[in-house]
């Protein structure tokens, strides 16, 4: 199987991204499924089917074209959105993440899917405040892979690739 260490490639203007790699989903396992088959260290507990449910489709199997897109500068998810959008893609969903990593498990990391995101609602003071989390791939420095929660809004670093599916 290709490594998916891809060389990022300028193709478009400030979001870079990968050449496009083929994902087979099977679209009858649970979240609780592909952890158990993701060789996955450490799992955030927040990664649940109740939080992050696989979304429905009629078929059982399909395949989708992914894209990795990298940005060399500090960005926030509206930025990101709006790269995939003019790219034509869409932000790749728990899903595809958890299935891409196990079917290229050389792929890079940091890796986000924005395209599936957990509204937690926390209750302070009588004030309700909706924090928004999405899902990542991530590597220690023993090459160890994780799968954890991080805020949505509030921007991301240039370590930090996102998970893009070609519409």
């Amino acid at each position: 199987m290709q490594a998916l260490v891809a060389p990022l490639v300028p193709e478009f203007n400030a979001g870079i991204l990968s050449s496009s790699f083929v994902v087979k989903l099977d679209n009858t396992l649970t979240i609780a499924q592909l952890k158990a088959t993701g060789n996955y260290h450490v799992v955030n507990r927040n990664i649940n089917d109740e939080k992050f449910p696989v979304p429905k489709y009629t078929e059982t199997e399909r395949s989708v074209e992914c894209v990795i897109m990298g940005f060399p500068f500090y960005v926030e998810e509206k930025r990101v959105n709006w790269e995939m959008g003019k790219n034509g893609c869409r932000l790749g969903n728990i899903q595809e993440l958890m299935t891409a990593s196990e079917q290229y498990p050389d792929m890079e990391l940091p890796l986000v899917a924005m395209g599936s995101v957990w509204e937690n609602s926390n209750d302070t003071s009588g004030n309700i405040h909706l924090t928004s989390y999405v899902p990542y791939l991530w590597k220690n420095i023993l090459s160890k892979k994780g799968l954890s929660v991080n805020w949505l809004r509030g921007g991301w670093g240039p370590k930090f690739k996102f998970l893009g599916v070609k519409i």
